[in-house]
C-alpha cells in the first residue's frame, strides 16, 4: 500500500510541475503516460515514476522550462 501510495503521490507531483503547460490536466496525463524524455533512454515520464525517479522527471521538467507542445 504505501509503495502504491508513494506513486500516486509522485504522479501528482509531476502533473502539478506539468499541468500548467497545458489545457487540461488531461492533457497534461495524455503527455505523461506516452511521450519519451530525451536522455532517459526514451523512457517516458510514467515509467520513470515506476521506478521511483519522479525526482529527475520534476528535474527535468524545470530544466527544459516545462515546453512540451
Amino acid at each position: 500500500m504505501d509503495e502504491t501510495q508513494n506513486r500516486l503521490d509522485n504522479l501528482v507531483d509531476v502533473l502539478n510541475k506539468v499541468g500548467p503547460q497545458f489545457a487540461t490536466l488531461v492533457m497534461a496525463y495524455q503527455w505523461y503516460r506516452p511521450e519519451p524524455l530525451a536522455g532517459f533512454d526514451d523512457q517516458t515520464a510514467m515509467q520513470l515514476v515506476q521506478a521511483s525517479k519522479a525526482h529527475q522527471v520534476v528535474t527535468y521538467i524545470e530544466a527544459v522550462g516545462a515546453k512540451f507542445f
